[in-house]
């Protein structure tokens, strides 16, 4: 199972897809009546705590008062029932879904006696801005604030949850296969034309300054502050003529011109082979760390089976094997039934219906420590 990690989740929270593939495309059935939603009491709960409904009503409401935003926080084109303002069943269940997994992670940080960090929360600013783009200072300012701190809950835990490589296990890595890891450091200046480039050659052989002719001369403008340096590249860095350049030129010497998409560049490799293991022992660990949030994912695959999950009928149906609330009116075994309207009597709104409470599934063989 699993479901996308979304950049933000319901009443802030921030990019946490679940493991289950999404369940509806959010579009609801044109010849269908209209099916009120009652926001009120509690739309369910985790482990004992909490899910109240407002909290879903109040992520509808700003979803409606600022144009696209749904679209940006859900991946759903549709929010509204078919001429109506009442929300499709889809958004109610997506929403709640996440509320699921924002309740589990903040007990699970609870329980690790886990504070969110302020790295965390530097990461949660900078993606949901990211995500939602020129919407987010359309978005009210408490919402955005939420958003960003439930994303930096997910930061926080999938950061404690993540598997430590140590120094030793990145060692073995490099020894098993050190021709991995060769690099070329080398250094360019890029021209607009074939001519220009022939003239800095032919300047740095008669002995110019090449610091000099990078700043005067060079369109790449962000090299100028490195001399034009890029560093220290693994193999299949460039394309076409510049790679083999760079793999096969003579070391320490200028070459060029070289023609690539950008222009004409004049070359210097200044050093090639096999890295030493210090210099690329962060590349060998950035390869075998997992993918943010992969932790976080897989956390959640085993445990929110394992949760005590309750999920009012007003609003969905739990599945304990996708670890996601199916939209109302859908039977846990993907058939579509009719609900039953939301009845009001003269004591006023109706009492919250029979729940629908999770099993405990098995526990898994395995679950990394976590």
């Amino acid at each position: 199972m699993s479901r996308r990690l979304r950049v933000w989740l319901a009443a802030g929270a921030a990019a946490l897809m679940l493991a289950s593939a999404c369940s509806s495309d959010g579009k609801s059935n044109a010849a269908a009546p209209v099916q009120p939603f009652d926001f009120t009491g509690s739309a369910g709960s985790v482990n004992g705590k909490d899910i109240p409904a407002k909290v879903l009503a109040d992520q509808i409401t700003v979803f409606k008062q600022v144009p696209g935003a749904a679209e940006a926080a859900l991946q759903l084109s549709t929010l509204t029932q078919d001429k109506s303002d009442e929300p499709t069943p889809e958004v109610v269940a997506d929403l709640l879904s996440t509320e699921v997994a924002v309740t589990a992670i903040q007990g699970e940080l609870a329980k690790r006696n886990l504070a969110i960090t302020a790295s965390a929360r530097k990461v949660a600013t900078t993606q949901v801005r990211a995500s939602f783009g020129d919407l987010a200072d359309k978005l009210p300012p408490d919402f955005l604030s939420q958003i960003i701190e439930r994303y930096a809950a997910f930061v926080t835990l999938d950061t404690e949850l993540e598997v430590k490589i140590s120094d030793e296990e990145l060692r073995k890595a490099y020894d098993s296969n050190p021709n991995n890891y060769q690099r070329a450091c080398l250094r360019h200046i890029l021209v607009a034309t074939e001519a220009e480039a022939k003239t800095v050659l032919n300047d740095l052989k008669g002995g110019a300054d090449w610091a000099k002719e990078v700043t005067d001369k060079t369109q790449d403008k962000n090299s100028i502050p490195d001399a034009g340096d890029l560093g220290c590249v693994p193999k299949g860095s460039f394309t076409d003529e510049f790679e083999k350049a760079v793999w096969e030129g003579p070391v320490n010497e200028y070459q060029g011109p070289i023609k690539s998409s950008f222009g004409y560049h004049v070359l210097q490799v200044t050093k090639r082979g096999v890295a030493d293991f210090d210099s690329v022992k962060e590349d060998i660990r950035a390869e075998q760390t997992p993918q943010k949030f992969t932790s976080l994912g897989i956390w959640l695959q085993i445990n929110l089976p394992k949760s005590n999950v309750v999920i009012d009928p007003r609003f969905g149906v739990w599945d304990n094997q996708t670890g996601q609330v199916l939209p109302r009116g859908t039977t846990a075994d993907g058939l579509k039934v009719t609900p039953a309207p939301s009845t009001p009597t003269s004591a006023g709104p109706p009492g919250p219906a029979p729940s629908t409470t999770a099993t405990s599934a098995p526990a898994a063989s395995s679950t990394t420590g976590h």
